[in-house]
């Protein structure tokens, strides 16, 4: 039985500058299984078996992904990997999710490299993540627009745009639940029953950050006004359907087509 260590994973992810390309030809889609083991090894820095989210940063940073919002790409990520949703990235999930990506590589004659495989499915999510929160912004950004254009904002409605921002976090960026920060794949969801709630006038939102915070409650002139934004915002949200990078439409957008 040899005696020799199995590759690290900071030896693996630069197989693609070090080894020739005959050889990254000549691996196979199990070899590149056999090698998640070692990535997933190298990944666990405490080697408790497990994946968590500092952890995985640490593997997003060594594998050089760019993160426009390292925080909520970075939660994007995790979410996805944490199937069964205990905080936690076992090698069951993690070699679960890479399954589909090594048989896209195998099946188009790709160097079967599992640093690239590994960064073409990180980068997938964070296209699709991406897409979802550049519609969250510019439907926020269009909404706040149309307010100023036509005099209901500043000087009018509103003395600042504190209680905006605290809106988006509330609602989107950092929504809480039973103490716990929400799940990246809810927060759209949540976003869109929060506004319509609030525009409805069943959501007492406005009324508690008024009462909670003295510089918001000094910022919003008129709490009717805020209930109007959030019905306005959610119409941009309809009329904004991202699509993913294959070009089909997110499912919420396929809802809201429907709808």
């Amino acid at each position: 039985k040899s005696s020799m260590a199995p590759p690290k994973f900071s030896q693996i992810q630069s197989y693609s500058p070090i080894m020739s390309k005959g050889s990254l030809t000549n691996m196979t889609a199990n070899d590149v299984r056999r090698q998640v083991v070692e990535a997933f090894k190298d990944a666990d820095l405490d080697g408790n078996g497990i994946i968590d989210r500092e952890e995985l940063q640490s593997l997003i940073k060594k594998l050089a992904i760019p993160l426009k919002d390292p925080i909520m790409d970075t939660d994007f990520i995790f979410d996805t990997l944490d199937t069964d949703q205990n905080n936690e990235c076992s090698f069951k999930e993690f070699s679960d999710f890479l399954e589909p990506y090594i048989v896209k590589f195998e099946v188009k004659g790709f160097p079967m490299d599992v640093s690239e495989i590994i960064k073409e499915a990180f980068n997938a999510l964070l296209a699709n993540a991406r897409a979802e929160r550049d519609r969250v912004n510019e439907s926020f950004l269009q909404t706040t627009h149309a307010f100023d254009n036509e005099h209901k904002g500043f000087g009018v409605n509103f003395w600042g745009s504190t209680w905006r921002f605290h809106m988006m976090d509330d609602f989107y960026t950092r929504p809480t639940a039973k103490g716990a920060i929400l799940r990246c794949h809810l927060r759209f969801n949540n976003l869109r029953t929060r506004l319509a709630a609030v525009h409805a006038g069943t959501d007492t939102w406005v009324h508690d950050i008024m009462a909670s915070d003295a510089k918001i409650r000094s910022e919003i002139a008129n709490p009717e006004a805020v209930k109007d934004f959030c019905g306005r915002w959610l119409d941009a949200l309809r009329r904004l359907p991202e699509k993913q990078p294959d070009g089909r439409p997110h499912e919420h957008v396929q809802e809201d087509m429907a709808a």
